[in-house]
């Protein structure tokens, strides 16, 4: 998005940017007014690996790549609920986004190529995420999350530029589980997440883990280098609690 641009929804469901990268088929056919259950193989929990694999020829382990800029001065606004801001999502193995038995999930269904790897979440050979706001990303129900990003590739980059604000729900977790905030991260165990922030940050932060299927609060660890499959999270702006 560029400078002045605004996107602005109200209805439930109603993302304010969908970028998407699914290789091996897949998209979005779901119902969108309800929670996104992050997911790794099948529906509902994990796998370690899947009856069906592409050939040498296919490209179902690239996750593709996908960048999304929001520029200083342009501003994306939701309110309804589960209008997430931005949903970023670069996966290999098909999948996407997909309503079954009643839930609507999101990830990869680990049909990768070849034959099974003795971790099949890190079959996926090459891919990448990244999110930049120099401008504003703004939710205001607490379903919502400012920024959901998952990938099964080796990078996620998730910077908040310097006069960027990222703003979503602080209310507190509902049975463990946080349901809404600023930015919610899914990624395979080979993923280096990295978060950067120069800007104004508020609400909740939360990593989903397709290893133990579980999400909780980003860890605050102190770090030089975002490992694969560590969180890196740089703190030069504005954080409130």
């Amino acid at each position: 998005m560029e400078d002045k641009a605004t996107i602005v929804t109200s209805g439930d469901g109603a993302f304010g940017i969908l970028a998407q990268s699914v290789s091996g088929g897949g998209g979005v056919s779901a119902d969108l007014a309800q929670k996104l259950n992050a997911t790794y193989g099948y529906y509902g929990g994990t796998s370690s690996g899947s009856n069906y694999y592409y050939s040498d020829s296919g490209n179902a382990d690239s996750a593709g790549i996908v960048n999304v800029t929001v520029d200083a001065g342009a501003s994306v606004k939701t309110t309804g609920k589960y209008a997430h801001g931005i949903v970023a999502q670069a996966i290999g193995g098909s999948g996407g986004i997909f309503t079954q038995n009643g839930k609507t999930y999101a990830g990869t269904l680990g049909r990768f190529n070849n034959t099974q790897g003795s971790d099949a979440d890190g079959n996926t050979s090459s891919g990448s995420l990244s999110v930049t706001i120099g401008g504003s990303v703004t939710v205001n129900d607490p379903t919502a999350w400012g920024v959901w990003a998952q990938t099964t590739g080796d990078t996620m980059t998730l910077t908040l530029d310097e006069g960027g604000t990222l703003t979503g729900s602080k209310a507190a977790a509902v049975d463990g589980e946080f349901q809404g905030g600023a930015l919610y991260v899914s990624a395979a165990k080979k993923t280096s997440v990295t978060p950067s922030n120069s800007g104004t940050f508020t609400g909740n932060i939360v990593q989903h883990d397709f290893a133990t299927s579980s999400s909780s609060a980003a860890n605050g660890m102190v770090q030089t280098a975002a490992l694969a499959g560590t969180t890196l999270f740089l703190n030069q702006g504005w954080a409130p609690s």
